[in-house]
């Protein structure tokens, strides 16, 4: 499919949610958690977390297929929202329960657990995702009236 084609069937702001929609699937390659105990280092990516990397790339999936195939904007912008929100939700339990696995093992001094890179950065592609589908796009053209 062409460039010009793209333009003509999605948004800016489309174009940029497909686009977040595409990094949140690539996210959950990346490290999700840090352990460290002594002098080794071990990342888990959120594949490896098991849930929350495979619920992260099914809806990545889910909202690429919506925000590419659907006819409406407003549908695309729902999609999005919903999107973004419950990414919110996925992701802030994980961070939780990680911070919480942090304070449990930080009393023994041994062993430090901490979010990861790829976890802290989808909670920014969900805050993407939400403001792109809440902020009005130039290129849509609202319904008129005829006029008598």
């Amino acid at each position: 499919m062409k460039m010009n084609k793209l333009k003509d069937l999605l948004t800016t702001n489309e174009r940029i949610m497909l686009g977040l929609s595409v990094v949140l699937i690539i996210m959950t390659f990346l490290p999700w958690a840090s352990v460290s105990a002594l002098f080794i280092t071990l990342n888990v990516t959120g594949m490896q977390l098991g849930y929350g990397g495979i619920l992260t790339a099914i809806l990545g999936i889910i909202l690429c297929i919506v925000i590419w195939a659907a006819k409406s904007h407003n549908t695309r912008r729902i999609a999005a929202l919903i999107g973004g929100i419950l990414g919110i939700l996925i992701h802030g339990i994980f961070i939780i329960a990680i911070n919480s696995l942090a304070t449990e093992y930080a009393s023994n001094g041994l062993v430090s657990v901490s979010p990861g890179i790829g976890l802290i950065l989808t909670v920014f592609v969900d805050l993407g995702l939400i403001i792109f589908a809440i902020v009005k796009d130039s290129q849509v053209s609202e319904p008129t009236l005829p006029s008598e």
